[in-house]
């Protein structure tokens, strides 16, 4: 069946679709922006000019944010002069002064009209001179147009106000308004219904609410926008054109039918739109830009995955001395300050954890690499697959026969068990091999023995096997890999048995080794110099000759095993006729003091330690001064050190991150009776049995971040955290009332005390409420309560709990901007606060999960 709908290049001839379409329709939701910035437009100080930036994605509303604020009267008002320039991504000197000019009706057109730009510029010039004025510099593209224009503006020390929009941050802060910044942010479900259904039936094309069977089928494309306020715009646009004779037919049809035409339709409008993003990127960021279409849609995808399979590919190259891995970030951190890739999840030390792409930018990024023939994704419609440097396998019916042996990049994000070979011997150009979704019997792997894969850079592999596999060799023509993943299937515990795995240290270009603990590799017996990521090392291996093998390792994780005797034999290759004399006199076995501590000295570079511990037996640690003096994060579970082992954690100078996890101490009471972690900026502490915390005046000075994690016992957090004017945020999840209450305390006292209050309390219902009520019914139990006062109780702490989460998202409305002298950390709190980001979203930023299968 064919619709009657408007083309594409209909609805975008002549103009920007961003902003006609837009300023077309009333703007929903928005009410803390508009408020936020008109209070930066009319405040009487500072006096100086003062440039207000709005930032975000093409047509997530920017400019129609910045035309509600324009026609305001409260705004206009305020000002003697008001005028409006929109630049564009070919900006043109002669057109923004005219309009400027003319939107000040200065003088009639044509007397304007013939005049030098020069003349113009001074005409401007004067025109403000002396004037509190509010100018709107919409659509800003580059650092040379604004500093072309922005001379045409004098500082008359009166509270004049230039308001910017821009999709890209560099030009925002290049503006000078780093102190006055905001980041758009999407419309939450609700407003997107209601920007859709005020389109669409308040135009007399349909009744006042849509037909039963409509509703869930627009619901369902609005869903697709994802909070792009034009996408949804465009869509009701589109809607609105189609014969009304269609909504006669089935519902399936139509939604077949309507789906399939509108999202085309709205591709085709949006690549318009977003190809002057992408034509704007240099051409190193627009191939990582495309490559983005490699992964599924809507799909979390880690930095640390990112980066890596950008260095594998060959599109990261060496600047100066700085590493690939950091110029990798840097261009991820691009194309997120051109609003083009969103932040995720942020991880404990304030760096990007995983990012994503809007569904439409996702689609723009897999239809262009499609174009360009680099990208080829198989979904069940092979087709030829002969010209494709990147396959992206979706579903399981496909052999590697149907895919191209000029293939660079092969992944699969189809989960399921593979109990068939894959020959890989003819993909001679192979670069990449994610197979991490996949289970593989490592004995159906790399047949055909004489594979030759040795261009191959990034190989992500999940292994099962039914039986007892002892060995596992890798192949020695690997020698070009420099990341090597291996996970394994979720039925197979660790506590089974473990699998050696050799030949890895023939592989000199490695730079990220990343074994789920199961495996245990042999002992490095070359110097790799270009590793810095290793999980997960053995007791037995953290030996002096091995760290030197290894000493610009920057990322480590340790790994302690129960004690098993399978375990230990595994370990240190005994045999089965091992006495248990024999066992004994190994340090695993022993109270965990072994020399093993005392050689991490040597690994100078180490910044992040992880130790995992399944052993029963405490840890004792060393002197601080056995750490590397760089460790800046540390991560401890399981490891069961005494609290007063925490006085020599507090003595690491450079540490900034500490994660204390299920067991990661031993002991109910933590108190630090001197001055210590002098740079700690993150804390978390998760699982743990503790009751009593006491600091003195003195401890973390520097803290921004306090995260508890089902914590059920602990009541209080020290007092001492009041003066703590550093603290951005206490994050408590699962834990006691009384312990919701103190961090609230803290909250307001430290407003009391300093007059100004940039401290977050987040706090979660649900696992809060079920926490406090269990031990509510404990007090029932040992006759403390009566069931009446029990319900009594439980209902006043859910409505209590309510109430101030309310009070206190309210309160935090006020005066988010973002301050140039607070870490990334802060400004990406504020951004995920005026999101209006569900509790549960919010927590989800900020998760780092310790995952022995985690390849992130």
């Amino acid at each position: 069946m064919m619709m009657n709908i408007p083309s594409s290049s209909e609805k975008i001839k002549h103009h920007s679709a961003g902003s006609k379409l837009l300023r077309s329709s009333t703007m929903v939701g928005r009410h803390h922006e508009v408020n936020m910035i008109s209070e930066l437009l009319l405040q009487d100080s500072p006096k100086e000019r003062r440039v207000v930036a709005i930032v975000g994605m093409g047509g997530i509303g920017k400019t129609k944010l910045a035309q509600t604020l324009y026609q305001h009267p409260t705004v206009s008002s305020h000002f003697d002069v008001v005028a409006w320039t929109t630049v564009s991504a070919q900006s043109d000197m002669r057109q923004m002064l005219l309009q400027l000019l003319s939107t000040m009706r200065i003088s009639q057109e044509k007397e304007i009209i013939n005049k030098s730009n020069e003349e113009l510029a001074d005409l401007l010039r004067k025109r403000l001179m002396g004037q509190r004025y509010l100018i709107v510099v919409d659509d800003l593209w580059s650092t040379g147009s604004w500093d072309e224009i922005q001379r045409c503006f004098p500082e008359d020390i009166n509270g004049s106000r230039i308001l910017v929009t821009t999709r890209l941050q560099e030009v925002a802060i290049s503006t000078g308004s780093h102190n006055s910044l905001l980041n758009m942010s999407f419309l939450n479900a609700e407003e997107s219904w209601r920007l859709f259904s005020g389109r669409i039936l308040n135009q007399g094309s349909y009744l006042s609410f849509p037909p039963m069977k409509l509703e869930g089928i627009w619901r369902h494309i609005v869903k697709y926008c994802n909070g792009l306020p034009l996408a949804i715009v465009i869509v009701a646009g589109l809607i609105q054109a189609i014969d009304e004779s269609l909504w006669e037919t089935e519902s399936e049809e139509i939604e077949k039918i309507l789906c399939a035409t509108v999202t085309n339709s709205l591709l085709d409008i949006f690549s318009e739109i977003l190809r002057l993003s992408y034509n704007h990127l240099p051409n190193v960021l627009r191939v990582c830009f495309l490559y983005l279409g490699v992964f599924r849609e809507d799909s979390a995808i880690p930095m640390k995955k990112l980066i890596r399979l950008w260095i594998a590919e060959g599109f990261v190259k060496v600047e100066g001395e700085r590493s690939l891995e950091e110029v990798a970030e840097d261009f991820l951190k691009d194309l997120v300050s051109r609003s083009l890739v969103l932040i995720d999840k942020i991880s404990m030390d304030g760096k990007i954890k995983t990012c994503k792409v809007h569904d439409i930018v996702h689609d723009f990024c897999k239809r262009k690499a499609m174009e360009e023939g680099l990208l080829r994704v198989v979904d069940g419609h092979f087709g030829h697959l002969h010209t494709y440097r990147w396959v992206s396998i979706e579903t399981m019916n496909v052999s590697l026969d149907h895919i191209s042996k000029k293939s660079r990049s092969i992944f699969s994000f189809c989960h399921d068990g593979v109990n068939r070979s894959i020959g890989l011997a003819s993909f001679k150009k192979l670069r990449v091999l994610d197979l991490s979704n996949l289970c593989f019997k490592w004995n159906l792997f790399f047949t055909n023995g004489g594979v030759d894969l040795v261009l191959l850079r990034y190989l992500a592999l999940r292994i099962y096997s039914s039986g007892y596999l002892k060995m596992l060799k890798l192949k020695e023509t690997f020698i070009n890999l420099q990341t090597l993943l291996f996970l394994v299937d979720k039925e197979r515990r660790v506590s089974y048995f473990t699998t050696h795995v050799f030949e890895i240290w023939r592989m000199p270009m490695l730079r990220h080794l990343q074994f789920n603990p199961v495996f245990m590799f042999d002992t490095p017996s070359v110097v790799l110099k270009y590793l810095q990521t290793i999980y997960w090392l053995r007791p037995s291996q953290c030996t002096k000759k091995v760290f030197l093998g290894i000493q610009n390792v920057k990322v480590m994780g340790i790994f302690i095993p129960e004690r098993k005797k399978e375990f230990v034999r595994d370990e240190y290759s005994l045999t089965e006729d091992s006495s248990d004399d024999d066992l004994k006199q190994k340090p695993h076995i022993n109270s965990l003091t072994e020399k093993w501590w005392d050689d991490l000295i040597c690994l100078q570079k180490l910044e992040k330690l992880k130790l995992n511990s399944d052993c029963d037996d405490p840890i004792i640690l060393p002197h601080a001064s056995a750490f590397p003096v760089q460790l800046r994060m540390l991560t401890l579970k399981g490891s069961l050190p005494p609290r007063d082992a925490m006085e020599v954690v507090g003595m690491l100078p450079n540490l900034e991150v500490l994660k204390l996890k299920f067991g990661a101490c031993k002991g109910q009471h933590w108190k630090l009776s001197g001055g210590g972690f002098p740079k700690l900026k993150s804390l978390l502490i998760q699982g743990m049995k503790l009751k009593q915390w006491t600091a003195t005046d003195n401890a973390f000075p520097i803290l921004e971040r306090l995260i508890i994690k089902h914590c059920v016992h602990l009541e209080k957090i020290p007092s001492t955290f009041v003066e703590l004017y550093t603290l951005q945020l206490i994050e408590l999840h699962g834990c006691h009332s009384l312990l919701v209450h103190s961090a609230e305390q803290i909250q307001q006292q430290q407003e009391e005390l300093f007059g100004y209050n940039w401290l977050l309390v987040h706090h979660y219902n649900t696992t809060h409420q079920v926490a406090t009520i269990i031990e509510v019914k404990k007090q029932v139990k040992r006759g403390k309560f009566d069931e009446q006062e029990h319900e009594k109780v439980a209902t006043i702490i859910e409505e209590k709990e309510q109430a101030k989460r309310g009070q206190q998202e309210c309160k935090k409305l006020k005066c988010k901007v973002s301050d140039p002298e607070s870490s990334y950390f802060a400004r990406q709190v504020q951004e995920e606060e005026d999101s209006k980001l569900s509790n549960v979203e919010f927590f989800n930023c900020f998760e780092d999960d310790f995952d022995n299968n985690d390849i992130n």
